[in-house]
């Protein structure tokens, strides 16, 4: 499970609107191993 800030939420319903997806629309990500004290997140689309 991820959890989102208020503003990343409102970017992802943003990009959502945006692209015309449904409203069941939902966000992939791809977690990928980084260096020490990061793991850098990529958006999948």
């Amino acid at each position: 499970m991820m959890t989102l800030t208020a503003t990343a939420t409102e970017k992802v319903q943003d990009f959502i609107q945006e692209h015309s997806a449904e409203s069941e629309a939902g966000l992939r990500v791809a977690v990928l191993p980084g260096g020490l004290l990061r793991i850098p997140v990529r958006p999948q689309h």
